[in-house]
């Protein structure tokens, strides 16, 4: 009978045993343990990175300083708001001057300059 025995489990090995579900859940916590360890770490890290780097937050505006200009051409419209679209109130005439008082980009990103009169594009001008 023993060499029976014996070549049967030759033939035939035992199964191992299936590792038991506790185990995968442990496994599986300490997974997520280390994953919350990295998040705490990586949180850290960036948390310095904005200390030191003030650079990568937005820089709060600084308030807008008014500046005089000058018209480089004849016959520049002056408009009631920023934007080519938008109705003419005037004309200006080279070589006038105007305090700007606030700037704004339009919708096709031209840059104006709002006078006590109305607005002209900055691009037809140059600072006095």
């Amino acid at each position: 009978m023993k060499a029976y025995d014996y070549l049967k489990n030759e033939l035939e090995p035992e199964e191992e045993p299936e590792e038991e579900p506790e185990l995968e859940e442990e496994f599986e916590e300490e997974e997520l343990d280390e994953m919350e360890e990295d998040v705490k770490l990586l949180q850290s890290e960036l948390h310095d990175v904005e200390k030191y780097s003030p650079s990568i937050k937005e820089a709060p505006k600084e308030p807008f300083t008014p500046y005089l200009i000058s018209v480089l051409n004849n016959n520049v419209s002056r408009r009631e708001a920023p934007g080519e679209n938008n109705k003419v109130n005037g004309r200006v005439v080279k070589n006038d001057i105007f305090k700007i008082l606030e700037e704004a980009t339009d919708e096709n990103g031209l840059l104006w300059g709002k006078t006590k009169f109305g607005w002209i594009p900055l691009n037809q001008c140059r600072k006095a």
